[in-house]
């Protein structure tokens, strides 16, 4: 079968002279463009200035527009001196290649380092100690001021992996030497390798360390082994000078060490407490001295966070504590318990309600709570967030809690607006734009 034969069509018109495409090219060369190259125009100042703006992510991205941003990006270490990073329990996941790969390309650049442990399922996870122990050995030549890890849940790791996981930590804080900022809570070691990672900590940043928050960093008594001698955990504390900030496990604690506490120094800002104590053993901390620590440290703000039963729990919220910050479980049963739960929030309610600006109760007893509740909520002045989990005979309860703390927002948002802003400004800053009723902006947190 033969091919039809396509016609072609010839017009002379069509034929454009040399010389005149040659003038033509050389016209749009000498002519000058109007587009602005924001590549080549701006100078490598400016280009820093905003690029610092940006998080590591956008910062990778913008890399790839061109050569001179990606040798600008990669050669200049103010970028990087802040990074949060992301591990998943899941070994070879594609989250998990990257990170290691941010650590070590950008490595010895950073400041702040921040690990995030993110766990697919809410039971302890034993790969994530590999993951963490993968991480530390693709950070080289750091010169960090402030290392966070947190979400790392090591209980049920074996001994082995969590032995070699602290001595991979201990190396690493040991090259280390200038950290201001230590924070690895809830990561819940065993005694010996806990001890391991925090006596390298205060012996290496004995001189920098500002911020120590380690509370739920070890095993509770019943799950691990014994607490053993913390004598010289607690001096390693003391002699750090610069301490501002401290998180620590409410069973280390004792009378030697406050009252040691109270007579350095330190001047503590801020104070977290942790206590999982589910033998309901009696405080270990007198009325005096928590007496004697507040006078020494007189701007000091305290948080407890804690899980024990009533009669207890009253007796561990000391009253002399300037406490802001109240995250506990209450249970109604164990041999010691003759409190009922009225009586937990009546002690807040007495000794709190001018300091108290969180509140987060999960209360697993069948006590009528209804009563004492409302009026812990309305007599604590400065309570803007509140969380509980309970049982309450009074359906309404949590529609008037919201507008009780709704209404105390608004009221202590409008006490640090300035006094020349008119009404109608202070209104629509409160209610929001366009909005004229006062129920416009809902808070977040539930109860």
């Amino acid at each position: 079968m033969k091919h039809k034969i396509k016609k072609t069509h010839i017009a002379t018109a069509d034929v454009i002279d040399l010389r005149d495409s040659n003038e033509r090219y050389a016209r749009t060369l000498n002519k000058p463009s109007n587009t602005f190259n924001l590549t080549e125009q701006l100078p490598n100042d400016v280009l820093l200035h905003i690029f610092s703006f940006l998080d590591f992510k956008d910062l990778t991205r913008l890399a790839y527009v061109c050569t001179s941003w990606r040798n600008l990006i990669n050669t200049s270490p103010g970028l990087w001196r802040e990074m949060y990073l992301k591990l998943t329990c899941r070994l070879h996941s594609a989250q998990n290649v990257r990170t290691y790969w941010y650590a070590s390309r950008f490595g010895s650049y950073l400041r702040e380092l921040i690990i995030h442990c993110l766990h697919h399922k809410n039971n302890f996870c034993k790969n994530m100690a590999v993951c963490v122990r993968k991480m530390l050995l693709n950070l080289h030549a750091t010169s960090l001021t402030s290392l966070n890890i947190f979400g790392v849940k090591l209980f049920g790791v074996s001994s082995p992996i969590m032995m070699s996981l602290a001595s991979i930590l201990t190396r690493f804080l040991t090259r280390n030497p200038c950290l201001q900022h230590f924070k690895m809570p809830l990561a819940l070691w065993r005694v010996t390798a806990g001890k391991k990672v925090l006596n390298t900590v205060l012996t290496v940043c004995k001189g920098t360390l500002e911020s120590l928050m380690i509370h739920g960093f070890f095993l509770p008594p019943k799950f691990g082994q014994k607490p053993a001698d913390f004598d010289q955990l607690t001096n390693g504390i003391l002699s750090l000078k610069n301490l501002t900030k401290l998180g620590i496990d409410y069973f280390i604690l004792n009378d030697v060490f406050i009252n040691a506490l109270s007579k350095s120094n330190t001047k503590l800002k801020r104070l977290k407490m942790f206590d999982m104590d589910v033998r309901c053993t009696v405080p270990k901390v007198t009325h005096n001295s928590w007496r004697n620590l507040t006078v020494a440290s007189p701007e000091m703000q305290v948080a407890f966070f804690g899980y024990s039963v009533p009669d207890v729990m009253i007796a561990k919220l000391d009253s002399i504590l300037p406490i802001y910050d109240i995250r506990v479980g209450v249970v109604g049963f164990g041999p010691r318990n003759r409190t009922s739960m009225s009586a937990v929030l009546k002690h807040i309610t007495e000794n709190f309600s001018g300091t108290l600006v969180k509140l987060q109760l999960d209360i697993d007893t069948t006590d009528r709570i209804d009563t004492a509740f409302l009026r812990l909520v309305r007599q604590s002045k400065h309570l803007i967030r509140v969380t509980v989990s309970a049982r309450f005979t009074n359906s309404k309860i949590k529609k008037t809690v919201l507008n009780v703390v709704r209404e105390r927002r608004r009221r202590l948002h409008l006490e640090t607006l300035p006094e020349n802003t008119s009404k109608r400004a202070r209104k629509t800053s409160v209610n929001g734009q366009g909005s004229s009723t006062p129920d416009a902006a809902a808070p977040r947190d539930g109860i």
